[in-house]
């Protein structure tokens, strides 16, 4: 979303190729069995394996390769080792901050592009974050809007004015001082976010707050008076 794009003025003012390292790593793999083998990993249109970083709130943290179709069960319970000392799962974020979270109801869901978005969630660049049971929703709300805000390039209206409002509609929230019209406001910028935005920055803001406003109601709409 910030020109100039590497593919039209990268590396000495030359359209440069950028892969992700996953990318590079898969490469000699796929050379010496061939292709078809590799396609023959996964499940459905989500093929071969992807890379998954497990943050420090598991019980065995650390960087996986696993196949595509594993559920996030599996994940969370059998290779992260549930949560640290006995821990209650409260939320599951894969791929990132600006991407849907996902709540326990619906760990059973496969590891896979078209499975995760068809609950609002994604696989993104595989960083998995688990949140316990001390988490508070509503200031992880503030927290990933205060990073949406400071990230955004400021072209379009949606992300520059909304994020930031957003993060500013939950500050209040956490500090008692939010009101039922701030929370519609909030559902409104979420919506401008969706439709509105120029790249997947603000959508991606969108999906995430969508996400915590279908999945925690009864967290976040008590915050508002």
């Amino acid at each position: 979303a910030r020109p100039p794009y590497p593919t039209e003025r990268g590396l000495f003012d030359k359209p440069t190729l950028l892969n992700n390292v996953e990318t590079l790593v898969n490469v000699p793999w796929i050379v010496t069995h061939g292709g078809e083998a590799y396609a023959a990993l996964g499940f459905n249109k989500s093929r071969g394996t992807k890379a998954l970083s497990l943050n420090s709130l598991f019980s065995r943290p650390g960087l996986y390769e696993v196949e595509f179709g594993v559920t996030v069960r599996h994940i969370v319970e059998e290779i992260g080792g549930g949560l640290c000392g006995g821990g209650k799962l409260k939320a599951v974020l894969i791929g990132g901050p600006i991407i849907g979270i996902i709540p326990p109801h619906l760990i059973d869901t496969p590891l896979g592009f078209e499975e995760l978005a068809a609950i609002g969630a994604g696989v993104g660049h595989g960083g998995v974050v688990a949140f316990d049971e001390h988490t508070s929703i509503p200031e992880l709300m503030e927290h990933v809007f205060s990073f949406g805000a400071y990230e955004s390039c400021g072209k379009c209206t949606p992300c520059r004015s909304g994020s930031g409002r957003v993060e500013e509609i939950f500050a209040n929230a956490c500090a008692g001082d939010a009101t039922k019209a701030d929370l519609r406001e909030c559902h409104e910028l979420v919506t401008a976010l969706k439709l509105a935005s120029l790249c997947g920055h603000g959508t991606g803001l969108a999906r995430f707050a969508e996400s915590i406003l279908r999945y925690y109601p009864s967290e976040v709409e008590p915050c508002f008076k």
